[in-house]
C-alpha cells in the first residue's frame, strides 16, 4: 500500500511514495536536494499525504544531533569489533538505500531535465520549445547513454526482447538565428564519443524534418559500450534560433526491425508554436530547394523558390562554382514578373581579410568604375513572405552607382564563409530600380550560404 510523503522543505511540494524506502533511511530530495531521515513511525494513509507525527523527519542538514549507532555502553578500553563492524553495516546500508533510490528515481522519473515538463502524451521541451511522443511500451530511459553521446534532452533504450536499439535528441538554442552549417559537425562530435570506426567523412542527405529543410546523415560503426557493429542514422534541421538533432541506432542485424518504431517516434515530434520561454515561433513550413555543388563545399537554400540554376558559372566569374538566376513573383498573381537578378558563388584561395577580398573581387566581375556605398540601416521595400529580413553583420550590402550610366547602377548583397583552406563568396545583384522587390530577398538567400563539410 502506498505511503504518500511531501518533502519536509516547507518550500518543496515534491511528495513521493515512502513504503518503497526502508525505514532511517537518509533521502534527499530529487526536486530541491533537502536531505532527511524517514523515521519508521510515518502513517500509512495510503493515497494522500500524511501529517508528520512530532520529529518523525529529521533534518540531517539542520539538525546538531546524530543517530547513535555505535553502543559505547561496554567495558573503558575494550575493543569493540561489533561496534566498528555495526558502523561498517550502517554505513554500507545507507549508501545502498542511496543508490537505490536515485536508481528507483531515474526510473520513475523523478529527476527529469528542469525545463521539462512530463505529460500522459510524451514530454515537452519549453526552453526549446519542441515536444516528443511517449515512446512505446517498454522503451525504458537510458542515462547512461544519454551522457555518453553527450545529448541535452533524453536517451532512450528499447526492450531487447524487441532488438536493442536507442533514440536520443539533442537541441541547441543560439542568440541569433541558427544556422545549417552547425549541424554536420554537431553530429560528428557526438557519434565519435559513442561509435569507434565511424566514417571519416560524414555526408548529409537533403531531407523535410520537423517542417523545416533538414539533413539525413547515415552512419555505422562500434558502440563502445556493447561493441556491437551498429546502423544508425540523425536526423537535423534548424528553425528560426533553434537547432535540433534526433539520433537514431541499433545492431545491424536488428536495425530494419526496429526501423519503423524510429520513424513512428520521429513523426511524432511537434516544435511547439509559441514556447513558453523566448517566445518562440517557428517559421511557416517551407518546400524550398537547396542548391550545393559536387563539392560540397557549400549549400545555399531558396525558400520562395525564385532561383534557378544556369549552366556555365564560368561565363560570369571565372572562379564561380555556382550561378542562379532570379526571376520576381507577381503578390497578387504568383506569376513571374519582368524582376530579374542574378547570384553567383565564387571559390577563391584566402587572401587576408575576408570582406575586403570579397567585395574587391565582387567589384571586378559586376562593373568596375563604381561610386560604391555600403548600406547600414535597415532594408527597404518588400519583405518575403517568411518576414523581414534583419540587418545581420555576415552580409554586406553595397550600392554601386555610375554618373555617366545610371541604368546600370546595382545593389549587391554578398557572403562568405571560410571552409576547407578555401573562401567562397556568395554574391547576389539586382538593378537598382528593382531593389524595392528584390533587397531583402537578396540578403536573405546569401545569408543561407553555409560551410557543407
Amino acid at each position: 500500500m502506498a505511503t504518500i510523503l511531501k518533502c519536509p522543505n516547507p518550500g518543496c511540494p515534491f511528495q513521493f511514495d515512502a513504503s518503497r524506502v526502508p525505514p532511517g533511511a537518509v533521502i534527499a530530495c530529487p526536486q530541491c536536494r533537502f536531505t532527511f531521515t524517514l523515521n519508521p513511525t510515518v502513517a500509512t494513509t495510503p493515497g494522500a499525504p500524511p501529517a508528520a507525527p512530532p520529529n518523525s523527519l529529521e533534518s540531517a542538514d539542520s539538525s546538531p544531533r546524530r543517530r547513535k549507532v555505535i553502543d559505547r555502553s561496554g567495558p573503558k578500553g575494550a575493543t569493540s569489533y561489533t561496534s566498528i563492524l555495526l558502523a561498517l553495516m550502517v554505513v554500507g546500508t545507507v549508501a545502498l538505500v542511496g543508490g537505490a533510490v536515485a536508481g528507483a528515481g531515474y526510473l520513475l522519473g523523478w529527476f527529469q531535465p528542469a525545463n521539462s515538463t512530463v505529460a500522459a502524451g510524451g514530454l515537452t521541451f519549453d526552453e526549446y520549445g519542441i515536444g516528443f511522443p511517449k515512446p512505446p511500451d517498454g522503451w525504458n530511459r537510458d542515462e547512461t547513454a544519454r551522457a555518453a553521446l553527450g545529448v541535452n534532452l533524453f536517451a532512450y533504450r528499447t526492450p531487447a526482447a524487441d532488438g536493442d536499439g536507442w533514440v536520443a535528441a539533442d537541441a541547441r538554442r543560439f542568440t541569433s538565428a541558427a544556422r545549417a552549417s552547425e549541424l554536420r559537425p554537431a553530429v560528428n562530435e557526438k557519434l565519435r564519443k559513442q561509435f569507434d570506426e565511424l566514417d571519416e567523412d560524414l555526408t548529409g542527405e537533403e531531407v523535410q524534418f520537423l517542417g523545416q529543410p533538414g539533413e539525413r546523415f547515415q552512419f555505422r560503426g562500434i558502440h563502445k559500450d556493447t561493441k556491437a557493429q551498429c546502423k544508425g542514422e540523425v536526423f537535423a534541421c534548424v528553425a528560426k534560433t533553434y537547432a535540433y538533432w534526433v539520433y537514431a541506432w541499433a545492431p545491424e542485424a536488428e536495425y530494419d526491425k526496429l526501423a519503423p518504431a524510429f520513424e513512428a517516434f520521429r513523426n511524432g515530434i511537434k516544435v511547439q508554436g509559441t514556447a513558453s520561454k523566448g517566445g518562440f515561433t517557428p517559421p511557416p513550413p517551407t518546400d524550398g530547394r537547396m542548391f550545393r555543388t559536387k563539392s560540397g563545399l557549400f549549400t545555399l537554400t531558396d525558400a520562395e523558390k525564385l532561383w534557378t540554376q544556369k549552366q556555365d558559372p564560368t561565363s560570369q566569374d571565372k572562379d564561380a562554382e555556382l550561378w542562379l538566376r532570379g526571376t520576381g513573383k507577381s503578390a497578387s498573381t504568383g506569376q513571374p514578373t519582368t524582376d530579374k537578378a542574378e547570384l553567383v558563388v565564387a571559390v577563391l584561395p584566402p587572401d587576408g581579410e575576408a570582406k575586403t577580398q570579397a567585395q574587391a573581387h565582387i567589384l571586378k566581375q559586376v562593373i568596375e568604375g563604381a561610386t560604391v556605398q555600403e548600406l547600414q540601416g535597415d532594408p527597404t521595400g518588400d519583405a518575403p513572405p517568411g518576414g523581414e529580413v534583419k540587418v545581420s553583420d555576415s552580409v554586406t550590402r553595397l550600392k554601386l552607382t555610375y554618373p555617366d550610366g545610371p541604368t546600370a547602377n546595382k545593389l549587391v548583397a554578398f557572403r562568405t564563409v571560410d571552409v576547407g583552406g578555401k573562401r567562397v563568396v556568395a554574391y547576389a545583384h539586382c538593378p537598382l530600380k528593382q531593389a524595392n522587390y528584390w533587397e531583402q530577398r537578396l540578403m536573405h538567400i546569401v545569408g543561407t550560404l553555409t560551410a557543407g563539410r
